[in-house]
Order: structure tokens, then C-alpha cells, then sequence
């Protein structure tokens, strides 16, 4: 399929102007036909995040201003940026076919030939944005879906029959509150998580509820989904094992980090020259835990030594979170002459932690280096719009107190 048929399906208008697109308006009808438009032209489109501060806006600037070395208006014309919450910012290269093959491997892998959707993640973020291109690419019907309306106002709520609909787990604890939020996610098809890691005391709540909860892996670079839960699972806990889509190859280099080749994979970053067989180094560690099923079991660079042990942050949290009853903690490794780095938990100021009574409570959860030594209050909590957790923010307040 070419770029002009694409955008066509979109409800876009053919062009031949080579001039590059900036899709950035705010109303998501409105900007869904700014991207048609500018899918449907020969110059290359990028996405703007409205809610970058300064800094990110200026590397944004920069980046799109930058003339590509082999460009092709047919592949990597599609520029979605990533890294923004964590460090610089990257703008990965997509095009119809790597978008296509994500969404023709999410078909196969539910065995659903239309893809019908209530929206309310951004569009400018690819899990928005594949939400969108999946009901739309499969002549389904999609909803968009004001997430403040929609967690405010029950009676506003779409209809959830036969749909599908994105969250992060922020979302499913918002929605989970009350019966009314329960019983629009149980009316749903399936209810897809991902955007940040999640505790099981979470998964087992919505599971319990009745909510056809699935697990999902992917990122701006593999155009969203490249592993999801497949109904394995031996108890409404069991969140950690994901098998990889039919267009998507996962396997772990020599450190455990996990590597994913596929069609759906990105094409590099703008403005490099565009890679024809790319591989994406997540950075993520995982294992197999059979023959065809992943667990991730964190960040490479998250990871924490101290006094010659290596922490996990995501095992402590998911312990901490779940003693407490709340996702808002998380733990950091912060500099120490004696260790090397000393394990620490920072949490929400509405969070209500104390570590020597958790620790008598959860003993036997986390061997005796891996407890915190230190807690930490972080007000104001950083996240996203999405909720996901900024951490390189939350490790500067932290360090500058």
C-alpha cells in the first residue's frame, strides 16, 4: 500500500506537496484530520507533544529543522517522538508499513478482523494514536473519549459493547473506584494496560471485578504492541507472562535485555539515515519463562547496586505498592559512600508510608538488602498525562531536597 492509499483510508486528501506537516491541534476529531491530511502529502510529518515545557519544545525545533540524509517519501516520513520523560528527545521513523504490520499482527493475535475502539489516551502518543489506526485501518468504529469527562461523569460514557479501550494503570485504579467505572470496563471486550509497569494487587482487583484485563508490551519504536498477555495466565494475578505478536521476534541479548525485530519495528530516528532491517534494544530486562512467553522484569539502567547486590526498583515498588495500597511509590538508588548506591522509596505526599512497619508487615517479600533504608516524601508527584512516572524528575527533586 502506498502512502496516498493509506491516508485515503484515513478520510485524508491526496497531495503532492513535499512540504513537512506538524500535527499538533488540540481536538481529537480535528487533529485525526490533520493527520490524514498530512499522511496523504510527500513532505514528512512529525508529532507534537502539547504538554512539553521549553526545553522539549526547543530539541523539537531543532530536530525537525534538520534535513534527513537519504530521504523517501513513501518510508520513515512518519516521525513520532520518544524519550521525552526520561531523557532527550528521539523521533522515531514510521510509515504505513510498519503501522500496518502492527495493526495486521493485533488482528491475528485477538482474532478479530474489526477492531472497534473507545479512545482516550493522546494521539500524539503511539498508543493513542495505534487505538485510533487499528479501528480505522479495519473500517471499525472508533469513539473518542474525554478521559476527564469520562472519569467525572458516568452518564457520559460511551458505550462499551464489542469495544476495546487503551489505559495506563492510573486509568484502571481511577475507574475501579466506583461501581459505575466497573461496570463500563466489564463491558468492554478486553481492557488493554501498558504506558507503566503494574502491581498485582492492581491486575488481581480488575480481574476480580469481572474486567478482561490484558497485560501489553511495546513502545513508540515497535508502534505499540509487540507482546500481550494470551489468557495463560494460572490466577487473576499472573500478569507477568506475555507472548510476542505474529509480526514481532523477541530475544534477549547476553545481558537480558530484551531486542524485538518485526515489521512493525521503526525505521531509526530523524534525522538519521533510515535503517531497511532495524532492530529495536529496548533497554528492558526480561526472560523467557517457557517456550514462547516473556516476563519484563525492568530497566537496565534502573537497576540498583548496593554493596555488590543487584536491586531490582520494580520487584521493591511492586512490594511496597502493594503493602501500601497504592501505586504512588517508587524507589530510586541514590549515591552512597559506604554501599555504592543506597536502595531508597519515595512516595506521594497523599500516601501514608512507614518503612519499619512495613517492614515487619512484608519480611519475607524482599531479602534484607533489597528494604529501603530511606523514605522519601516528592510533592509534586511527577507523572505525565498519561500518569507514567518521570523519573529522571522525581530523582532531581529528590537529590536537589
Amino acid at each position: 500500500m502506498n502512502r496516498a492509499d493509506f491516508a485515503q483510508l484515513l478520510g485524508g486528501a491526496r497531495s503532492d506537496s513535499p512540504s513537512a506537516a506538524v500535527v499538533e491541534a488540540a481536538e481529537p476529531a480535528k487533529w485525526r484530520q490533520a493527520f490524514a491530511d498530512a499522511a496523504g502529502g510527500r513532505g514528512p510529518v512529525f508529532l507534537s507533544n502539547p504538554d512539553w515545557g521549553n526545553r522539549e519544545r526547543a530539541e523539537f525545533a531543532a530536530l525537525i529543522n534538520r534535513p534527513s540524509e537519504d530521504w523517501d517519501p513513501e518510508r520513515g516520513w512518519l516521525m513520532i517522538p520518544s524519550g521525552g520523560s526520561s531523557g532527550r528527545i528521539k523521533l522515531a521513523r514510521h510509515d504505513q508499513f510498519t503501522l500496518l504490520a502492527a495493526v495486521r499482527g493485533y488482528q491475528s493475535f485477538f482474532n478479530e478482523s474489526a477492531v472497534s475502539a473507545v479512545g482516550v489516551l493522546p494521539l500524539h502518543h503511539v498508543g493513542g494514536l495505534m487505538g485510533w489506526l487499528r479501528s480505522a485501518l479495519t473500517g471499525s468504529e472508533f469513539v473518542d473519549g474525554e478521559w476527564q469527562r469520562i472519569k467525572d461523569q458516568p452518564d457520559s460514557r460511551p458505550s462499551a459493547e464489542g469495544k476495546t479501550i487503551s489505559l495506563v494503570p492510573t486509568q484502571l485504579k481511577t475507574l475501579l473506584e466506583h461501581d459505575a467505572g466497573v461496570d463500563w470496563l466489564r463491558s468492554f471486550t478486553r481492557v488493554l494496560i501498558g504506558g507503566a509497569s503494574m502491581n498485582t494487587t492492581l491486575a488481581q482487583r480488575a480481574r476480580h471485578a469481572g474486567v478482561k484485563l490484558v497485560r501489553t508490551y511495546g513502545a513508540t519504536e515497535t508502534a505499540a504492541m509487540v507482546a500481550a498477555g494470551d489468557g495463560r495466565s494460572e490466577s487473576p494475578g499472573d500478569i507477568q507472562g506475555l507472548k510476542a505478536l505474529s509480526h514481532a521476534s523477541i530475544r534477549f541479548d547476553d545481558q537480558g535485555q530484551i531486542e524485538v525485530r518485526g515489521d512493525s519495528v521503526c525505521r531509526g530516528y530523524w534525522p538519521d539515515k533510515s535503517d531497511p532491517s532495524p532492530v529495536w534494544r529496548s533497554g528492558d530486562l526480561g526472560r523467557f519463562i517457557d517456550e514462547d512467553r516473556i516476563q519484563i522484569i525492568g530497566r537496565a539502567d534502573d537497576l540498583i547496586i548496593t554493596g555488590g547486590e543487584k536491586v531490582n526498583p520494580l520487584e521493591v515498588e511492586s512490594v511496597l505498592q502493594s503493602l501500601v495500597g497504592d501505586e504512588r511509590v517508587a524507589v530510586l538508588g541514590l549515591p552512597d559512600s559506604k554501599w555504592g548506591q543506597q536502595v531508597v522509596a519515595v512516595f506521594h505526599p497523599d500516601v501514608q508510608l512507614d518503612l519499619n512497619q512495613l517492614k515487619e508487615r512484608g519480611q519475607e517479600q524482599l531479602a534484607p538488602f533489597k528494604w529501603p533504608k530511606q523514605a522519601y516524601v516528592c510533592d509534586p508527584w511527577p507523572v505525565n498525562v498519561l500518569g507514567k512516572l518521570n523519573r529522571s524528575k522525581l530523582r532531581a527533586a529528590i537529590e536537589s531536597a
